[in-house]
């Protein structure tokens, strides 16, 4: 790969003899990986699920190497939510993040979602994950991932980060900013990002990232976390970044990422006495099997309060006619009906969450909570999100394929199956997972999967 001569100049500084090494694994092959979701299978044997797995993300006990050539996106686990494709580096920053079920945790630049999904599965379906980023489209994106790993208890959300600050000052016990950067941990994997890095570098994302961790520090609690992670090598992205960042917020201080997860020091550079930054983190592509990534964690100073602003507290607004269709559903597949005080309907919509929940009131929101289904002419018709959460074996009406049936890929693709069952909703899990949901009538199981979400 012909690379930019002030990148590799910059990246010689850095490395000195290493450089060589550096260089030469640019033309190597890209590290590909999968994170198995702990919301879906909870074996103590990953490899019986995943045999085309080859070894563990070091930084990441749920964090898996795969072959190139193989297809993972291809295999009906993928669409069940069993895991996520993501790239090993990247696993890095939430595999750092003390979150625990509960708590309630912002994501500020979510999309695609991989780390917000991770979040979610940490979650345990308790406490509340907001999941934002700026752009529309790449947030409408995050919002499928969120759902396809069966994430019940998420606001996704489109938002300027300062917006978010003013709305949600204290809020959070912890906040990701996995900032836009220039992107120089990717090379390998996208060639064409060496050509955006020439138009850009690294000068460009600077004041982004600066004035993202500003309204990233009003979103904190006292005692809370800040995570902050790049893809980028550059010292001005990543430690200096962090050294501003302390300088205007002293009553941070850093946690040690190096030893947490098992990866290389930041640089203590010049200029930085007081702020031991090699306590932050780095994964180089020649020394660690991944592309690249930064890593910081820092701690707000002060003891943890209860924020009573940003909640709103609200009982179930579902009308009688809408509840009466939805659990005349459930009875249908053998599924207990939600409690009216945790369903909310917006105009043929049925979402299920908690009665406390941000309040994001006049923002632009994508969902709050789990979408169950609509409402359409009386009946009930359950969406694809509900049958990527719910747990098969709270449903009497389950069609369990084999990962392996072709019957399994013929669902996925939306076609229509044989089944010879009672008339009326089954849910259809592949090896106990959720896929989606179909009707039986006249020995036939009439597909249900949204088209959006079928196997293309």
């Amino acid at each position: 790969m012909q690379l930019p001569e002030s990148f590799k100049n910059n990246m010689m500084s850095l490395l000195g003899q290493e450089y060589e090494n550096y260089e030469k694994s640019v033309d190597g092959d890209a590290c590909s990986g999968i994170r198995v979701n702990r919301l879906k299978i909870q074996d103590s044997s990953d490899k019986a699920f995943f045999p085309e797995t080859e070894g563990q993300v070091p930084w990441c006990s749920q964090g898996y190497y795969y072959l190139q050539q193989t297809q993972m996106a291809k295999h009906p686990y993928y669409h069940a939510g069993a895991y996520y494709i993501q790239e090993p580096s990247a696993m890095a920053p939430v595999a750092a993040m003390a979150v625990m079920p509960g708590d309630t945790v912002l994501d500020l630049c979510g999309a695609p979602g991989g780390k917000s999904t991770f979040i979610g599965e940490k979650l345990g379906g308790e406490g509340w994950l907001i999941a934002n980023d700026i752009s529309a489209s790449r947030a409408q994106a995050m919002l499928k991932n969120i759902e396809q790993n069966g994430i019940r208890n998420a606001v996704v959300m489109s938002e300027e980060p300062s917006r978010i600050a003013a709305r949600f000052q204290g809020f959070f016990d912890h906040v990701l900013v996995d900032a836009p950067c220039s992107g120089e941990g990717m090379f390998r994997k996208d060639g064409k990002l060496v050509k955006s890095w020439v138009e850009r570098g690294s000068s460009y994302f600077v004041p982004i990232q600066s004035e993202i961790l500003d309204a990233a520090d009003k979103c904190i609690k006292p005692g809370g976390t800040l995570t902050y992670s790049t893809c980028t090598f550059n010292l001005e992205e990543n430690e200096k970044q962090i050294r501003s960042f302390l300088e205007r917020y002293p009553d941070y201080r850093l946690v040690a990422i190096p030893g947490k997860l098992g990866i290389d020091k930041g640089f203590d550079i010049p200029g930085s006495e007081g702020f031991d930054l090699s306590l932050t983190g780095r994964i180089w592509p020649h020394r660690h099997k991944g592309e690249g990534h930064f890593v910081a964690q820092l701690v707000k100073g002060g003891n943890a309060v209860e924020s009573g602003s940003g909640w709103r507290t609200e009982y179930g607004n579902i009308d009688g006619h809408s509840y009466e269709a939805l659990s005349s559903f459930s009875s249908e597949i053998g599924w207990q009906c939600p409690d009216k005080e945790q369903l909310y309907i917006i105009k043929d919509k049925i979402l299920q969450h908690a009665s406390k929940f941000p309040d994001t009131h006049g923002m632009r929101v994508m969902r709050t909570g789990l979408l169950l289904g609509t409402v359409k002419k009386g009946r009930f018709e359950p969406s694809q999100a509900l049958a990527q959460a719910i747990d098969p074996g709270n449903v009497s009406r389950v069609i369990e394929l084999d990962g392996n049936d072709y019957d399994t890929v013929r669902f996925l693709k939306g076609e229509t199956i044989d089944a010879d069952r009672e008339k009326g909703y089954w849910l259809v899990a592949v090896d106990g997972m959720g896929i989606g949901f179909g009707k039986a009538v006249g020995g036939k199981l009439k597909n249900k999967r949204d088209a959006n979400w079928r196997w293309k």
